[in-house]
C-alpha cells in the first residue's frame, strides 16, 4: 500500500512523493509515493500505508485524515500497489529514514493533474516492451507505477481531458 498524501500549502494542495534510496533492490532512486509491503501486524492496507509513511518520512499519523482509496496498479516488478488517499492541513518537518528514502518532494496537485505535463513513453524491461506515463517535475522524473497511479487519480477526480 502507498499513501497519496495531499498537503495544504501556501501554493494550494501538494502531493507528497519520495525519491527512493539508491541502494534499494526494487526501483532504486525512483520517485514514488511513501509506502511498502504489508506486515502481519498490519490490520489493513490503511494501516500499512500509514505505518510505512511514518517509518519512511516521519509522518505523524494522528495529523492526517484518511479520504479513501482508488484503483491501484501493478508495478513492472509485479508488486500490486493499493493507493490510500489522505489529507493534512499543515506542512510537516519530514524525518527521512535514509535507509529507504533519499528525498521528500512536494508537487502541486493541479500541476500533476494537467494532461499537457505528461507523455506516454516506451521502454524495454526483461526483453518486453512496456508503455508508461512520464513527466518531469523540476529535475525529478515521475513515471512507471507512480505515473499510472497519478493517471488513476486524474480519472477519479473526473478531469475531463484525455490522458
Amino acid at each position: 500500500a502507498v499513501l497519496v498524501l495531499l498537503v495544504d500549502s501556501l501554493n494550494g494542495l501538494e502531493v507528497v512523493l519520495t525519491r527512493r534510496a539508491k541502494h534499494l533492490k526494487h526501483h532504486p532512486g525512483q520517485i514514488s509515493f511513501p509506502g511498502g509491503k504489508a506486515e502481519p501486524s498490519d490490520k489493513d492496507l490503511i494501516h500499512t500505508a500509514l505505518r510505512e509513511a511514518h517509518e519512511e518520512i516521519g509522518l505523524p499519523i494522528d495529523s492526517i485524515q484518511i479520504l479513501g482509496s482508488f484503483p491501484g496498479s501493478e508495478t513492472i516488478s509485479q508488486f500490486q500497489v493499493t493507493p490510500i488517499v489522505a489529507y493534512s492541513d499543515f506542512q510537516h518537518d519530514w524525518v527521512i529514514d535514509h535507509n529507504e528514502v533519499q528525498q521528500v518532494i512536494q508537487v502541486p496537485l493541479d500541476w500533476l493533474l494537467h494532461e499537457s505535463n505528461w507523455r506516454v513513453e516506451t521502454g524495454i524491461f526483461r526483453k518486453n516492451k512496456h508503455h508508461y506515463y512520464a513527466c518531469w517535475w523540476q529535475q525529478h522524473l515521475i513515471w512507471g507505477a507512480t505515473g499510472q497511479l497519478i493517471k488513476n487519480l486524474r480519472q477519479l477526480v473526473n478531469v475531463t481531458d484525455s490522458f
